[in-house]
């Protein structure tokens, strides 16, 4: 399993920020000190938020049990509870 400042590197090698389907702004909503936006695997934030979404932040605002954290890259904790959602597309072949 790779651990620390290498595997880090290699993700930000890997991944491309891209828009939520949604195209809302998502200032506030991720880190972007820890994403790239020059790799080939798309990341991005849910494009489609539900009520859900709002009651899971309430209760890390709430409980001291699931902290919040506003992008799990950002923190080495596993046990946070943030906002982010991962969507991998696949990239088109080359001719």
């Amino acid at each position: 399993m790779l651990v620390g400042p290498n595997h880090d590197a290699h993700i930000l090698q890997n991944e491309i920020w891209t828009a939520p389907a949604d195209r809302h702004n998502t200032s506030g909503q991720y880190n972007p000190a820890v994403h790239s936006t020059s790799g080939i695997n798309s990341v991005s934030l849910n494009g489609y938020p539900s009520d859900l979404d709002s009651r899971i932040i309430q209760t890390t605002q709430e409980m001291d049990e699931f902290p919040y954290n506003i992008d799990m890259n950002s923190e080495s904790s596993s046990e946070s509870v943030c906002r982010i959602d991962f969507v991998f597309k696949k990239q088109p072949s080359s001719p």
